[in-house]
């Protein structure tokens, strides 16, 4: 594996326009869903369903295999934190990916029909 792998990843999941916008909307919600945790002592019934949905995709396909539904034992808050957040780091990096492929095929096609 050479050097290049990691700083595509680096660029796709954080640099890109739309996978930057994409973190940027997880981190609000984040903040949103701490400031009723903590700042109006909310129960916390719902108060974390937020973060399921931005992640929603991805956040279910990891979360699938973990839910046993003969098991009585609930998942650590630590498990759910970091499901929700290798989730989001892979939905940015998909983000990214398909952002940087219909960038490059508009630059092809604009590339042919240029004079």
């Amino acid at each position: 594996m050479t050097n290049r792998h990691p700083r595509t990843f680096v660029r796709l999941a954080f640099t890109d326009t739309a996978s930057l916008a994409y973190l940027c909307l997880v981190a609000a919600i984040s903040g949103i869903v701490a400031y009723d945790l903590v700042v109006t002592r909310s129960s916390g019934g719902l108060v974390g369903v937020r973060l399921f949905f931005v992640t929603l995709p991805t956040s279910l396909v990891l979360l699938a295999p973990l839910v046993d539904s003969t098991s009585a034992d609930p998942l650590s808050l630590w498990t759910i934190r970091a499901l929700l957040l290798v989730s989001a780091l892979v939905q940015s990096l998909v983000i990214g990916a398909v952002h940087g492929a219909i960038t490059e095929v508009v630059r092809e096609r604009r590339r042919r029909s240029a004079p």
